[in-house]
């Protein structure tokens, strides 16, 4: 009898740890180390964007102190030759295996070439992955600021309590774009349009992740993972074009396979961008089933939202310092060996 009320008593306090309602004397150890546990993401926070912004400014020295990378973009194109134009300038009628022949009842016969010209625009790689960390680092100092002063009407620490982050999702839009664009030309992709195709899908898969958390309602959740996988989707493809390109790279030349780094830099950047949408994944798969429960809430029902925030918090401090300056390093190689 006596263990029973035992356990009754600390399920009493249990839910009152979790309750709104004012917490007695002897009840104040429990709400100490509940409330550390439940602003250890603000600290984290402060030293995610420290990090990024000491390796921003190490980044700058060495951008200063190395030849710039700067990349040609490219664009591609149809080009029309009309076939009379051709013989009359002793051109070759047709004669690329690319080309082919259409014969138009107004215009006359032509000859349909497959072009890729430079566009005169180049990208600075040294400086897209100094960007990445600079814009880390405003967004997660804007965050910690707002705080303490909310700002528009959007406060950090309420947001996190209430399961919606805005700011970090536009965050991820827009530092997530540029890394995948990095890790794209770093693989050889030129082509204007293929890289901006890159930067909207990883951008649209952000913004996806972000209607997510504001769809909470018992009806919604059959959208909400219409929405989660379409986010998936669009990931694969713009990796999807990195990973293709990568192969073809790998498998040009027959015997010769590109550098260990490169691999790294492909494989490990995937399985670290992929790891911010399972924290999504798993909280989906609390508000379906209520599983896995040690990061739900005491109800199963779900996620705790400190302990989504603390593991994005994470991600970001550690996931992207390694993706950075994967990248970056990669990018000293370039330029030391004047490649």
């Amino acid at each position: 009898m006596k263990s029973l009320l035992y356990y009754i008593d600390m399920d009493d306090r249990r839910k009152r740890v979790f309750s709104p309602v004012p917490l007695g004397e002897d009840d104040q150890d429990e709400r100490s180390v509940h409330t550390c546990c439940d602003t250890a993401y603000v600290n984290w926070n402060r030293v995610a964007y420290v990090a990024h912004a000491v390796s921003a400014g190490v980044m700058i020295y060495f951008a200063a102190e190395y030849r710039e990378v700067n990349i040609p973009l490219t664009e591609s194109f149809l080009k029309w030759n009309n076939v009379t134009d051709l013989v009359a300038n002793a051109s070759s009628v047709c004669g690329s295996g690319a080309d082919r022949r259409v014969n138009t009842s107004t215009s006359g016969e032509f000859c349909i070439e497959n072009t890729t010209r430079p566009t005169g625009e180049s990208i600075n790689l040294a400086w897209l992955v100094i960007s990445f960390h600079l814009l880390s680092f405003f967004f997660q100092a804007l965050a910690d600021f707002t705080s303490s002063t909310p700002l528009f009407g959007y406060s950090y620490s309420n947001s996190v309590k209430d399961g919606k982050n805005p700011l970090r999702f536009i965050e991820y839009g827009a530092s997530a774009s540029i890394m995948l664009i990095a890790i794209a030309l770093l693989n050889g992709i030129r082509d204007v349009d293929m890289i901006a195709a890159i930067g909207v899908l990883t951008a649209s898969t952000q913004m996806c992740g972000l209607v997510v958390e504001y769809l909470n309602g018992p009806d919604q959740i059959l959208l909400k993972w219409v929405l989660h996988l379409t986010g998936w989707m669009q990931f694969f493809c713009a990796y999807g074009i990195i990973t293709h390109s990568f192969a073809l790279a790998a498998t040009a030349v027959e015997g010769i396979e590109p550098p260990d780094f490169v691999y790294a830099i492909v494989i490990v950047l995937f399985l670290l961008y992929a790891s911010f949408g399972f924290v999504q994944f798993v909280e989906m798969l609390i508000a379906t089933c209520g599983c896995p429960k040690a990061c739900a809430r005491p109800d199963g029902t779900q996620i705790s939202p400190t302990c989504k925030e603390n593991t994005f918090v994470f991600l970001s401090l550690g996931a992207k310092i390694v993706l950075g300056w994967m990248i970056f390093a990669n990018v000293l190689i370039v330029s030391r060996n004047e490649i």
